[in-house]
C-alpha cells in the first residue's frame, strides 16, 4: 500500500486510490509514512438523525402557489377538454396550502408517527429508505383525501418494513397464472418509467403467448385477472377512472402497483427465481425488458 500510495505523488502517476470502510477509526491502524498519505479527501456518509428526517419530510412535502399552479397547467395540457378540472384561483389555493401544511404538522406530532420515526432512526435506516417511505406516502394522497393523514405515513412504514416484502412476494407467489403474469408485465412496464394500462401489458403479454400457450391469455381471462387484481388493492387505477369497472376503463385507464409494493424488491425476487414462475414467463420477463 505505501508504494503504490508513494507512486501517487509523482507528476507522472495516474493512479487515484479510493477506500471505503465503516470504521471512521481505521487511519489510526496504519503506520505513520501510510497515514500521511491518507490525508487528501474524506467524505462521511452518517446516517440520519430524527431531526434530518423530519427535516426531509418537511422539504419532500412543502407546497407553495408556484408549485400548485405550474402543476395545474401541466394538468391542463395532458388531459383533454371534457376532463378538465374547474380552474381554481389563487385564494383557494393558498386555503389547500394552509390546509395541507397543517395537516403534515399533526402527522408529525402524532405519537404513533413520533415511535416509528424513532424506531426506524435507530434501527439506522438510510435515508434512500425513507425516501421510499415519503414516495409510498405521496402515492396515497388522492382526490377523495388531498391532505396527507398519519394513517398514510404509518402504511408507508410498515409497507417498508423487510417483513412486508417477504409477505408481497409469498403473494405473488400465490397468484394464479394470468394474474401473475399481469403482475410481472406490469412490473417490466413500471421499470421502463412509463405510463401504462392494461392494453400496454395484454400487447406485451400477446408476444408470450406466441412462444408458449401455456402462458397464452385471451382478453376475457386478462380483465377478469385485473378486476381481481383491483380488489386485491395490489394494482390500482387512476384517480378519475377509480370509481368504474366496466370493460373499457379496465382496458385503457391508466393503472399502477400499489405503493406497498417494493418493485426493485420484486425485480430481484424475480431475477432469482423466487417468485414461481414458469421458465417461459421468467425468461421472457428478464431478457425483454
Amino acid at each position: 500500500l505505501y508504494v503504490l500510495l508513494d507512486a501517487m505523488q509523482s507528476r507522472l502517476g495516474c493512479v487515484i486510490v479510493c477506500g471505503i470502510t465503516r470504521d471512521h477509526a481505521v487511519l489510526e491502524l496504519f503506520e505513520k509514512r501510510v497515514k500521511s498519505r491518507l490525508q487528501n479527501h474524506h467524505v462521511a456518509f452518517n446516517r440520519p438523525t430524527k431531526v434530518d428526517i423530519i427535516q426531509f419530510f418537511q422539504d419532500r412535502f412543502r407546497l407553495c402557489g408556484e408549485d400548485l399552479g405550474s402543476a395545474s397547467e401541466r394538468l391542463m395540457q395532458e388531459t383533454s377538454s371534457r376532463k378538465r378540472p374547474r380552474e381554481d384561483d389563487e385564494d383557494t389555493r393558498e386555503i389547500y396550502i394552509k390546509a395541507h401544511a397543517k395537516a403534515f404538522e399533526a402527522c408529525i406530532a402524532d405519537e404513533r408517527v413520533a415511535k416509528m420515526l424513532d424506531d426506524s432512526v435507530s434501527c439506522g435506516r438510510s435515508m434512500r429508505w425513507f425516501c421510499r417511505v415519503a414516495q409510498r406516502c405521496a402515492c396515497e394522497i388522492n382526490e377523495d383525501d388531498p391532505l396527507l393523514r398519519p394513517a398514510h405515513l404509518l402504511e408507508a412504514f410498515r409497507a417498508q418494513e423487510p417483513n412486508s416484502c417477504r409477505a408481497w412476494r409469498e403473494a405473488l407467489r400465490s397468484l394464479p397464472p394470468a394474474e401473475k403474469a399481469l403482475v410481472i408485465a406490469y412490473l417490466k412496464l413500471e421499470r421502463i418509467g412509463k405510463q401504462y394500462c392494461l392494453e400496454n401489458a395484454a400487447h406485451a403479454l400477446a408476444r408470450l403467448g406466441q412462444a408458449s400457450s401455456q402462458e397464452a391469455f385471451d382478453e376475457d381471462r386478462l380483465l377478469e385477472a385485473q378486476t381481481l387484481l383491483l380488489d386485491k388493492s395490489m394494482v390500482l387505477l387512476s384517480a378519475e377512472a377509480r370509481n368504474r369497472r366496466d370493460a373499457h376503463v379496465l382496458r385503457f385507464a391508466p393503472c399502477r402497483l400499489a405503493p406497498a409494493l417494493d418493485v426493485d424488491d420484486l425485480w430481484l425476487a424475480l431475477r432469482g427465481d423466487d417468485l414461481g414462475c414458469t421458465t417461459t414467463l421468467r425468461q421472457w420477463a428478464l431478457n425483454h425488458v
